[in-house]
């Protein structure tokens, strides 16, 4: 698609119109893009000066260079931003954008893109300018023409995703005929990753939750909020005091190792690169303290877990609509709601056969996880919850019963 417009550029925005010239004739170069500018002149105009408080307190004479732009956009998407990629000891951490995961690499269904193992151990280089020089960071782009991931440098990213972020560069230039008052400069920031220990860090981590009476995670923007201090800030302290690690820290971190490989939704090639290099850069250190209050929650219900996954299984409808029945079940757990009419508790049991049964209520009778109970009740529905059939009931009379606790 080629579009074509006229506009006049503020002459004191002149580095601005260059810079943002610059960066859309990398792009259409990359994508092989008509792009002419054509200039048509210079005018003087008389442009209102503001104080601080924005009243009016004179004129200036101002020069203004005009142009017309025609550029074409390319009609298909050819390139995609994959993600930011850092070196760690002699391997690699790929920082995996989460639009190009869920959009691209989660979507089974419309495509086959995995990303390649070999990606976790190349040199640092830029594909694009070929100046052979190793860095320590790297942007990862997806090529779906050639089918092939490569890196760029960050000066060169640009010409690569320029029109991926729906860039309306008809407003970046039209902008140009305002001056805003601009002081100070740029000034480049070079950004030095601190690293931490893997195995100090996740112990650390994991110490500090258990010490708490009520397992929590306080994210920053909570932290914030209730001017408390964040889950992160607290782990970070006790490891610039060097906290001695507990045995039973030291007993449990197998086993939250294989949660992190096994049973958890991570980025496992980053990780597995964390592991062996035993070093963590300072942008993962805070997913990895999540990580740890994520396995000690799933550790607390590990139990309750693997038998609801059995009941997935044994568990079918009892009876039939409308139904009255009486039979002994065992509580395994509930979960609360608010409604506007107040709170709503689902209470579950399952008898011996495995068969799941959910009384909702007002009510909360509060049993004890494994409490059998003798129920007489009246069959409300049929529903399946996530792969389990459950029978839902109402009208609840119920009596504990004596011996059968866990």
């Amino acid at each position: 698609m080629v579009e074509t417009f006229t506009f006049s550029v503020d002459t004191r925005n002149a580095d601005l119109f260059d810079a943002r010239f610059a960066r859309l004739q990398s792009a259409c170069e990359v994508h092989n893009c008509e792009l002419e500018l054509t200039y048509l002149g210079r005018e003087t105009r008389d442009v209102k000066v503001l104080n601080e408080q924005g009243k009016v307190i004179g004129t200036e004479k101002v020069d203004f260079d005009n142009y017309t732009l025609t550029y074409e956009e390319p009609e298909q998407e050819r390139y995609a931003y994959v993600g930011v990629m850092h070196r760690v000891g002699d391997s690699n951490i790929l920082d995996v954008d989460p639009w190009f995961k869920s959009t691209y690499i989660d979507n089974t269904d419309d495509y086959d893109i995995d990303i390649p193992d070999e990606i976790y151990k190349v040199d640092l280089v830029c594909e694009h300018c070929l100046s052979g020089r190793l860095v320590k960071r790297t942007f990862v782009i997806f090529d779906f023409e050639a089918n092939v991931f490569f890196q760029v440098a960050k000066g060169c990213l640009t010409g690569y995703i320029y029109f991926n972020h729906n860039r309306n560069v008809k407003d970046d230039f039209e902008s140009l005929e305002s001056y805003y008052e601009r002081s100070g400069g740029w000034q480049r920031v070079t950004k030095t990753i601190d690293y931490e220990e893997f195995d100090r860090l996740c112990k650390v981590a994991l110490q500090h939750y258990l010490s708490l009476e009520k397992l929590e995670y306080v994210s920053s923007m909570t932290a914030y909020y209730e001017g408390v201090s964040s889950t992160h800030r607290l782990v970070m302290e006790l490891l610039e005091n060097d906290v001695e690690i507990k045995p039973e820290v030291e007993e449990l971190y197998p086993e939250f190792i294989n949660f992190i490989l096994k049973d958890s939704k991570t980025d496992l090639e980053s990780m597995k690169v964390m592991m062996e290099e035993n070093l963590v850069p300072d942008f993962k250190r805070g997913y990895l303290i999540y990580l740890a209050f994520k396995f000690l929650r799933y550790w607390e219900r590990k139990d309750q877990i693997n038998m609801e996954e059995e009941l997935k299984k044994a568990s079918n409808y009892v009876g039939v609509i409308g139904d009255k029945i009486e039979t002994e079940v065992m509580y395994y757990r509930s979960t609360h709601f608010e409604t506007m009419y107040g709170s709503m508790y689902m209470h579950f049991f399952k008898d011996n056969q495995g068969n799941v049964f959910v009384w909702g209520t007002g009510k909360n009778p509060e049993f004890d996880e494994g409490e059998y109970i003798k129920i007489k009740a009246k069959i409300k529905d049929h529903r399946e919850y996530r792969g389990t059939k459950q029978t839902f009931i109402n009208y609840v009379k119920f009596e504990s019963v004596e011996n059968k606790n866990k």
